[in-house]
C-alpha cells in the first residue's frame, strides 16, 4: 500500500472492520469499475512467516469455493510487504447487528438461516475445509436477504496437519467447541457445535455462555447450556432438542452433518407451517424483523356472517323465482282465447295473486338468523 491509500489497482476508501490479524477496507477497483472489500494483513504481522502462510491459506481456500452463501474472492496479492485479497462487498449488516437491532428472532426465520448456513458449512466440509469460527458477527446479510459466511482466517484444511502452534487456540470463545477449548483437532463437528450456538443466539438474543473469556470457555468445556425451554417456553420441544443435540459436549453425539441439524430444527416447527420459513428481511429494512401473523376474526356468536349471507341470497333468488312465475302466469291468463279452468278464470277476473307460502317461509328463516346474529 502506498501513502495515497492505494494497493495496486485498488483505491482504499474506508475501513469496514479491523481485527487482531487483518483489516477489511472498502475499496474501488479502477480496472473493473466496481467496489470491493479488501482484506489486508496487519502491517506489524507481515514479518511473521507463519502468519503470512495462514493468511495466504485463507485467501487460497476462499478462491477455490463457489457457493451462494460463502463470500466470493476476486483477486489475491501474495506480496510479502502488503499481502491482501479482494472479495465481494456485502453492503449490509451482520446477523450480530440484526440481533442487536431487533432482538430474538422467530423460529421460522432461525430455521431459514440454518438451512442456508448448513448448506454452506456442509459444502465447506465436502471441500475439506473446517471454518472454526461460525458466529453471528461473521455472517453478513445483503440487500436481498442472502446470508453470506465470511472470515476464514482460522479455517483449517482437513487434509493437512495445520499451521497452528502446539497448545494454541484458534476461534472465538463465543462459538468455540469443547474440543477447541481443550486444544484438540477441530473437525466438522466443531462447525456443527458453532451452528448450535448461533441458533441459541438467534432464538434468545444472547449466546449460551456469557462473561469473560475464561468463564465462556469453561462453560463450553464442561457446563450444560441453559435450557431453551426455560428461556423460550413457547419454542417447540423438538426445536429445542435439535439445538441441544448440536451443543452436545462430545463431537460424536452431535448431528452427523450441518444439514441434519437444520432439518431436525425445521421438522420441530408446527406441521401446518412451511418447512422453509420466509427469508430474512432485506438489509436496508430498518423496521421490525418479525412479521405479524395472520389473524382469523370470528363473529361473536350465532351463525357466522358468511352463512347468513348465503341464506339471504338464496331467499332473494327464491322470491324472484316465485314473482317471475306469477307474472308469467298472469300474462298467459290474460291472453284472449287461452283455455282456462274455472279457478283460473276466477283468478283472472279478480287478479288475485296466490300467496307465496314458500317464499314467506324462507324470508322468515333468514330474518330469524339475522336476529340471532344481531342479538
Amino acid at each position: 500500500m502506498n501513502v495515497n491509500g492505494n494497493a495496486g489497482r485498488y483505491d482504499m476508501t474506508a475501513v469496514l472492520g479491523e481485527g487482531g490479524m487483518a483489516t477489511v477496507w472498502r475499496a474501488y477497483d479502477r480496472q473493473l469499475g466496481r467496489e470491493v472489500a479488501l482484506k489486508a494483513l496487519q502491517p506489524h504481522l507481515t514479518p511473521d512467516a507463519e502468519i503470512r502462510a495462514r493468511f495466504a491459506a485463507e485467501s487460497s481456500a476462499l478462491a477455490s469455493l463457489s457457493h451462494p452463501n460463502i463470500v466470493r474472492v476476486y483477486d489475491i496479492s501474495a506480496s510479502d510487504r502488503f499481502p491482501y485479497f479482494t472479495m465481494e462487498l456485502i453492503d449490509g449488516p451482520s446477523l450480530a447487528d440484526i440481533i442487536r437491532r431487533d432482538g430474538p428472532q422467530p423460529p421460522r426465520r432461525v430455521a431459514e438461516a440454518l438451512w442456508a448456513l448448513a448448506s454452506a458449512v456442509d459444502y465447506l466440509h465436502a471441500m475439506g475445509i473446517i471454518h472454526r469460527d461460525v458466529k453471528a458477527a461473521n455472517i453478513m446479510v445483503d440487500r436481498d436477504g442472502r446470508l453470506v459466511l465470511m472470515d476464514f482466517g482460522v479455517a483449517r484444511m482437513l487434509d493437512t496437519s495445520g499451521r497452528t502452534r502446539a497448545g494454541s487456540l484458534l476461534g472465538t470463545p463465543e462459538a468455540m467447541s469443547p474440543e477447541q477449548v481443550y486444544g484438540q483437532p477441530a473437525g466438522p463437528p466443531a462447525d456443527i457445535y458453532a451452528l448450535g450456538v448461533l441458533a441459541f443466539h438467534l432464538l434468545t438474543g444472547r449466546p449460551p455462555f456469557e462473561g469473560d473469556t475464561a468463564k465462556v470457555m469453561h462453560g463450553h468445556a464442561v457446563e450444560p447450556p441453559p435450557s431453551l425451554r426455560l428461556v423460550y417456553p413457547s419454542l417447540p420441544a423438538a426445536c429445542a432438542a435439535a439445538v441441544d443435540a448440536a451443543l452436545a459436549k462430545q463431537p460424536e453425539q452431535r448431528p452427523a452433518t450441518a444439514g441434519a441439524f437444520a432439518q431436525a430444527f425445521a421438522a420441530g416447527l408446527a406441521p401446518a407451517s412451511p418447512a422453509v420459513p420466509p427469508p430474512l428481511p432485506p438489509a436496508g429494512d430498518s423496521g421490525t424483523a418479525i412479521a405479524p401473523p395472520l389473524q382469523v376474526v370470528e363473529s361473536g356468536g350465532g351463525a357466522p356472517a358468511w352463512a347468513l349471507a348465503v341464506l339471504a341470497l338464496s331467499a332473494l333468488a327464491m322470491i324472484a323465482s316465485v314473482v317471475i312465475g306469477m307474472m308469467a302466469s298472469l300474462v298467459i291468463m290474460a291472453t284472449p282465447g287461452f283455455p282456462m279452468s274455472p279457478d283460473d278464470a276466477m283468478m283472472r277476473a279478480h287478479m288475485v295473486r296466490p300467496p307465496p307460502e314458500r317464499a314467506i317461509a324462507v324470508i322468515s328463516t333468514a330474518a330469524s338468523l339475522e336476529d340471532t346474529r344481531n342479538g
